[in-house]
Parts: C-alpha cells; structure tokens; sequence
C-alpha cells in the first residue's frame, strides 16, 4: 500500500499526477518557514492516514515505519514520493526544533541541493532531510528515531 502517495499523488487541482521512475533526488532548497509549513502538512496528511503525529520524539518511530511501508512497496524515490520525503525531514527537523531548542539555518556549508539544516548546541548542524531519504533509500539504521537521538547527545554537549 502506498501511504502517502495516496495523499500526495493529487495536482493543484485534483488530478492525479504522473508517477514517474525513480530518480535522482532534486534540488530541494527549502526556507525555515517552509520547513515548519511542511511539518504542519505532514501532521495532517498522516492524521487521515489514522497515524498521530504530536511533535514527540516517540512519533519519530512513527515515522520511521511509514518510510518502511512505503520502501516496502517499491514505488522508488519517484517525484512525488521525493516531496514526501521532504515533508517527513522537515517533520524530524521540527521536533528536533522543539524538543531539544534547536533552530532551522540555512548553511553555507551544505552542497546547493540541500542548505537546509537544524542548529542543536548551538553549533552542530545536522541535514535531517537527508536522514530521512537514507532511511528510505538504504533502511535502518538510518532513520527519524535515530537521528533524534543523535542530536539529543550533541544538545548535551
């Protein structure tokens, strides 16, 4: 079953859109307010899917399943599945932003595709978009919970 495809497969006016083959990841060059946007969308998108999603760092486990079913299908990092893959990182990096007071940034340092970051400790940057396209592409360990659980060290340090 394709989880979210189901949501994110509709066009700015309800047609279905194409499902193309998978791809290379595209540019994604989101801004701080776009990624806490996206957040918010996930939330409610994985609400009609029955899945809570409550800004908790248990919900990331939530969402290292719904990657899982979704690799398990085989639908590959496709477009569309791309930018449901943005809006779940931009969800891990938003309950990082609130649990362990870290700050969206957009680094210099980055490669062009991704600037986006999360600030823990105030000096670590961590790319959680991409953790969440590793989890789908190559599975555990990679993944929400346990990026979270990285940066909850580096916060303490």
């Amino acid at each position: 079953m394709r989880f979210f495809l189901k949501l994110f497969g509709r066009g700015k006016n309800g047609e279905k859109m194409s499902s193309d083959a998978a791809s290379p990841p595209k540019p994604w060059k989101l801004t701080p307010i776009e990624a806490r946007m996206r957040a918010k969308m996930m939330v409610a998108s994985a609400k009609k899917l029955g899945v809570e999603l409550d800004y908790s760092p248990e919900s990331l486990e939530k969402i290292d399943f719904l990657i899982d079913k979704e690799r398990e299908t085989g639908v590959g990092a496709t477009s569309e599945m791309q930018q449901v893959l943005i809006s779940l990182g931009a969800y891990v990096g938003e309950v990082i932003v609130r649990e362990l007071d870290g700050i969206w940034a957009l680094s210099e340092t980055q490669p062009a595709q991704d600037p986006l970051v999360v600030v823990v400790g105030g000096k670590y940057a961590i790319n959680v978009i991409s953790s969440v396209f590793r989890r789908f592409l190559m599975g555990e360990p990679h993944g929400a919970a346990r990026t979270f659980e990285e940066c909850r060290k580096l916060a303490s340090m």
